[in-house]
């Protein structure tokens, strides 16, 4: 075990209270509120391209105007085609249905990473569940770490729409036991 003076020592030698580290910690701080509004401008700019594409049915596959958004959207992100779905679902998602998320990320009061989980946990939902989640816990999830994002969305879910949550649970997708007791209307809590 180390001794007290050792850890002074250590300790003294940290940067915590120096200028140009705090400076650093600054820039981190303001590079991730900028990447939460580019996140938000981006997701507007995605929903207002999306409008102008024709769709039909069963357009997902093949050379069909869809698929060449998709497409273009997978090159001027540099990401798979399946990355560029998912980008231009929550940005459809954000901008039609979730409000508050879009807004504390265009305040950049939420990171891009707790407001994807947040989003990527709505995907099963309707719009208007989703909507009314939205508006009971969004301005909550900012400081919550993501996988407890997505155990309040669950939960969110449950409360608002129970038959959803039921649903959610038949088909397998809660994997917490803890939070499928609580569809089940069986309140398990830890020691």
């Amino acid at each position: 075990m180390a001794k007290a003076k050792d850890l002074w020592d250590l300790e003294a030698l940290c940067p915590w209270d120096r200028p140009e580290f705090r400076s650093g910690l600054a820039s981190l701080v303001g590079s991730a509120e900028l990447a939460s509004r580019q996140y938000a401008a981006d997701a507007r700019v995605l929903a207002e391209l999306v409008a102008m594409v024709p769709r039909c049915a069963f357009d997902e596959r093949g050379a069909t105007p869809w698929t060449s958004f998709r497409r273009e959207v997978a090159v001027a992100r540099k990401v798979t085609d399946q990355a560029a779905a998912t980008l231009i679902r929550s940005a459809v998602s954000l901008t039609s249905h979730l409000p508050v998320v879009l807004g504390l990320l265009e305040a950049g009061t939420v990171t891009v990473e707790r407001a994807s989980s947040f989003v990527r946990e709505l995907e099963p939902c309707t719009d208007e569940l989703a909507g009314r989640v939205d508006a009971s816990i969004a301005v909550r999830i900012a400081g919550l770490p993501v996988w407890r994002i997505a155990q309040e969305v669950r939960r969110a879910v449950q409360l608002l729409d129970p038959e959803a949550g039921a649903e959610r649970v038949a088909a397998g997708e809660f994997v917490d036991h803890q939070e499928a007791d609580v569809v089940a209307g069986v309140f398990i809590l830890p020691p």
